[in-house]
């Protein structure tokens, strides 16, 4: 009963709640809502066979004045035009690629002349579409305050006025498909006005209505006999996803359903932008064809970007791609060509705020107008163009070095390394700061026909230990890295034959929605030498971030390093977390602690911008010289700071102890720069200024890891992200596993990693482990759904392998649980207990289990059974078992789990028994040979194994098996009661 009561209260109030509800859903703005079948009966439509193009359209710009129906904004109207320097105190044109059209008077979003310009500049270039950016929040479009809704409705009433004009005149227009601005789900929600800049639950009935009625809005407001149909279906461009909160499978066919009733019939046919992951769209794009085209279900090129006009720009978000007066735009068009694909966009007609327009400027003229109607009919009429013109038009090959002047190949830097020629006795020597050396192709090689390519590298056959050599080259494989913006050779295999050698690969660029017709070249590519494959660093690497690349050095000081008697643990963690930030580190040295070597050390890696961090030679003693080392290699002075002292010197009070006069130097910190307070010793971290080499910093860090490790995460590594803006930590997912072979990991990920090229990869390999690393950066659109999604795809593909998961929301993850440890939680949880009985292990397994405080709650101990007395006398194995089978046997391994538990009344054990070698083994029974043998009273599961490798290999690896094996019977059993 009260079930039903409870149902009956919840089923009241939606009866009470409903008809207000209802009575909140704003009505259509336009006046073009179908009112009956026949007004979508016969609408033209686009289909298969068809090869379209279609164009961003941005109508936010007004200039006549500040007020639009009454409701007036002075930074409004103007704001991406006059303002677009980046605050609204200056005025004048943007400073951006663009300078902006003729007679800014004539913008006017409310003019349908203005609009009809526009619309007639598209079609003299035969574009087929027009993808209005559409911003209206249902709703709120004529509410006082709430302008921006205002605008997004006049303007598309007189867009559709001109529309109307220029097709009574006998004019041929381009259809109209909608450009859903998904940013305006964020704010102004009609069904969130008490938190407007909360992000919308699409999964919810509120925001899924928010976001059909916003498509709705849009179709209200243009004729149907305008609308951009494909399969008879009109257009939805939906931008980015990350305005919503949540999203699932259900959004597109319930908006389809509700649009079909409205619409007799008809439903959107759904083009979005790729972190709309899962969502179920009809075709991919990628945002941002401006800066990089991406070839995907449909093309999305554009002439170049530039952000560095528009108004609120975030500090640090600078991105440009220069127009290479006309080139960048003129190879995106070349690759949309040949690639299949039916629709290509351009990113965008008229956004002059970020410099990505083809409409005509003062700056440019009619030169992108003009350059887009050639390439258009090409693109059309599905025509090859000419080859381009150049002095390499129709060769065969290009190659660098070479004799000549002009090669086809030219050597070029690139944000992640500079990349430097010089003339030796030897020859050429290219100087480079990252594992790349970059080439330019020339234009009139890349895009003739050559079929197949070939690419013929001499390298120094090093052994595979130092790395990998592959080519990267632009591709139209949406497989490849990024959606197909590049992707890898085969790899040519190191040998370590020390000698300098000749390989080939072929370069194939894939292919795109559809067979391409006609041959493809690429522009570009890269020689690399990956030295960080043996350590699972991601592979294809770029520079991340918005931020320079600085060369940065690692100086490790200390003669007890050198001298062997001190293990180095900073070179991983300072390496490690720099990697998280887009930064990597160029080199790394050890120095001794000694007069003038921290000078000399400092003085040959300085360079304007150059990051130099030292570790170590900063206490009291008379042998700590790096501080003064460093104030002679930057010639930044020593003062002496009293507060600093004093604090240091209260610290020692309070501990009862007098601080000595040779301390003192513990608080001299640099004339230009700053320092680190040392919450765990007593020696600052300090930042030397170079007033010679300007944008150079040195960085000194005390050497104990417990002082530094801190410094470093929580002041240090921030004061630099800042310097350098570098980005947030990406968002980053890790898997563990255990008894899975690396080869076999990467052959099941990669059908997972397919639709998703963007995600980096990175494995930490160790006896019987490997950590695999998922990650995104930290303002990748929807990152930790996509990063959840693989995680969670991967974890079923790896049922019996996969032990841990943890996620990162900073530097370091949530939890970092190991094997050892997650074992022990589920025995705890289950109020289990655990003994061993170890043979070859020699107590490894016990010795791992009780490195973590706590395991006497579950751990109950073991057995070193080496000796077949004690397997006899403590464990029980049988005489004849010992003398029939031997002491590695199936057998012996199961009777030491019987007795173990008889012994010790615990509810599990596990025993080993094996041959580790080096000696002992035979040719029935050779080293490496091992039995784990794992159970309770109930059943006792045994292995054999063969473990190729040494001694210390075969005992790791088997003391991994027997937890492996008891953490899988664990989760695979129900705890008795």
């Amino acid at each position: 009963m009260g079930y039903f009561r409870a149902y009956f209260i919840l089923a009241l109030s939606f009866s009470i709640l409903g008809p207000v509800s209802a009575q909140i859903l704003p009505e259509p703005p336009g006046p073009y809502l179908p009112k009956d079948e026949e007004a979508v009966k016969d609408l033209q439509t686009f289909g298969e066979g068809d090869r379209l193009t279609a164009v961003y359209y941005f109508y936010w710009y007004r200039y006549r004045d500040a007020c639009i129906e009454g409701i007036c904004n002075p930074q409004f109207s103007r704001s991406h035009i006059e303002f677009a320097t980046g605050s609204f105190e200056k005025s004048g044109p943007s400073s951006a690629l663009t300078d902006t059209p003729v007679d800014l008077k004539e913008m006017d979003l409310t003019d349908p002349a203005w609009h009809r310009a526009q619309i007639e500049r598209i079609a003299s270039a035969s574009i087929d579409i027009i993808l209005p950016v559409f911003w209206g929040v249902p709703g709120r479009y004529d509410e006082n305050g709430h302008y921006q809704s205002v605008w997004s409705k006049v303007g598309m009433e007189a867009f559709a006025e001109a529309m109307n004009e220029l097709k009574n005149e006998g004019k041929t227009v381009p259809k109209v498909g909608m450009f859903f601005d998904t940013s305006t789900l964020s704010f102004e929600s009609p069904f969130n006005r008490d938190n407007p800049d909360a992000k919308i639950d699409l999964m919810a009935s509120n925001g899924k209505t928010q976001f059909y009625l916003t498509i709705r809005d849009f179709f209200s407001l243009i004729p149907p006999e305008d609308w951009a149909l494909w399969e008879g279906r009109p257009l939805v461009w939906l931008y980015a996803s990350v305005y919503a909160s949540a999203f699932d499978e259900t959004l597109f066919p319930e908006t389809k359903a509700r649009f079909s009733n409205e619409f007799f019939g008809r439903t959107p046919w759904f083009v979005a932008n790729l972190d709309w992951l899962g969502a179920g769209a009809d075709w991919d794009y990628r945002w941002g064809g401006s800066i990089q085209p991406t070839f995907l279900s449909i093309n999305s090129i554009g002439p170049g970007f530039d952000n560095s006009g528009a108004i609120g720009e975030p500090k640090g978000s600078r991105v440009e791609r220069e127009r290479e007066d006309g080139k960048f735009y003129r190879n995106a068009w070349e690759r949309a060509l040949r690639s299949g694909a039916p629709l290509t966009v351009i990113e965008t007609w008229n956004e002059l705020h970020e410099g990505t327009e083809i409409c005509p400027t003062v700056e440019y003229g009619d030169q992108y107008l003009q350059m887009t109607a050639r390439y258009v009919n090409q693109y059309k009429n599905d025509s090859d163009s000419k080859p381009l013109a150049g002095p390499f038009m129709g060769k065969a090959s290009v190659v660098w070095p070479g004799t000549q002047i002009e090669t086809g190949m030219t050597p070029v830097s690139a944000a992640d390394g500079e990349f430097r020629i010089t003339e030796t006795a030897d020859g050429l020597l290219a100087e480079m700061q990252s594992s790349y050396l970059y080439f330019d192709v020339d234009d009139s090689f890349a895009f003739a026909t050559h079929d197949p390519m070939e690419a013929t590298i001499e390298y120094y056959d090093l052994p595979d230990r130092f790395g990998r050599i592959f080519i990267e080259y632009d591709s139209w494989d949406r497989d490849a890295n990024f959606h197909g913006i590049y992707k890898n050779s085969e790899e040519i295999p190191l040998t370590g034959s020390f000698q300098w050698k000749t390989a080939t690969v072929e370069l194939t660029l894939g292919e795109t929605g559809q067979q391409p017709k006609r041959g493809r070249r690429p522009a570009d590519c890269r020689a690399a030498r990956d030295p960080d494959s043996k350590s699972g660093t991601q592979q294809n690497r770029r520079a991340k971030g918005s931020g320079r690349m600085n060369p940065i050095h690692l100086i490790i000081i200390g003669d007890e390093l050198l001298a062997g008697k001190r293990q180095d643990k900073h070179l991983q963690k300072i390496a490690s977390t720099l990697a998280s930030r887009g930064a990597e580190l160029t080199s790394c040295e050890s120095i001794r602690d000694v007069p003038g070597a921290v000078t000399e050390a400092i003085k040959n890696r300085l360079a304007n911008d150059t990051l130099i961090i030292t570790t170590g030679g900063l206490g009291p003693t008379v042998d700590d010289l790096t501080r003064e080392g460093i104030s002679d290699a930057t010639g930044t002075g020593l003062r002496f700071d009293e507060d600093l002292w004093s604090k240091l010197k209260a610290r020692y009070e309070r501990r009862g102890r007098k601080i000595s006069d040779s301390s003192r130097s513990q608080a001299l910190v640099p004339e230009r720069g700053t320092f680190f307070p040392n919450g765990f010793g007593t020696a600052p971290g300090l930042v030397f200024e170079c007033e010679q080499y300007p944008g150079s910093l040195v960085v000194a860090l005390p050497g104990p890891p417990r002082e530094l490790n801190p410094m470093w995460d929580d002041q240090a590594l921030a004061f630099l992200a800042e310097r350098y803006n570098w980005p947030a930590p990406p968002r980053r997912i890790l898997l563990r596993f255990v008894m899975a072979p690396e080869a076999g990991i990467d052959e099941k990920m990669r059908p997972i990693l397919k639709g998703h090229p963007d995600v980096g990869l990175s494995s930490l390999i160790r006896i019987g482990r490997v950590d695999v690393t998922l990650s995104l950066p930290s303002d990748y659109p929807n990152n930790t759904a996509i990063l959840r999604e693989i995680a969670d795809r991967t974890q079923d593909e790896f049922q019996d392998f996969v032990f841990s998961r943890s996620e990162f929301t900073g530097e370091e993850p949530d939890r970092l649980v190991d094997l050892e440890e997650m074992v022990m939680d589920i025995l705890r949880l289950r109020k289990e207990t655990l003994a061993t009985a170890e043979s070859c292990t020699g107590g490894l397994i016990s010795k791992w289990l009780t490195d973590y405080p706590g395991s006497s709650d579950v751990f109950w101990g073991g057995v070193i059974a080496y000796d077949n007395s004690i397997k006899q006398n403590l464990l029980k194995v049988s005489t004849e078992t010992l003398d029939t089978d031997g002491a590695v046997s199936e057998s012996t391994a199961r009777q030491m789990v019987e007795g173990l538990l008889d012994l010790t009344q615990t509810t599990w054990g596990i025993g080993v028994t094996g041959i580790a070698g080096p000696g002992g083994g035979s040719e029935e029974k050779p080293v490496g040979l091992v039995y784990v043998a794992v159970g309770n009273r109930e059943r006792i599961e045994v292995k054999r194994y063969e473990f190729p490798g040494d001694r210390e290999f075969v005992r790791e690896l088997s003391a991994s098996v027997g937890l492996w094996m008891l953490w899988r019977r664990l989760i695979q059993t129900e705890p008795k009661e």
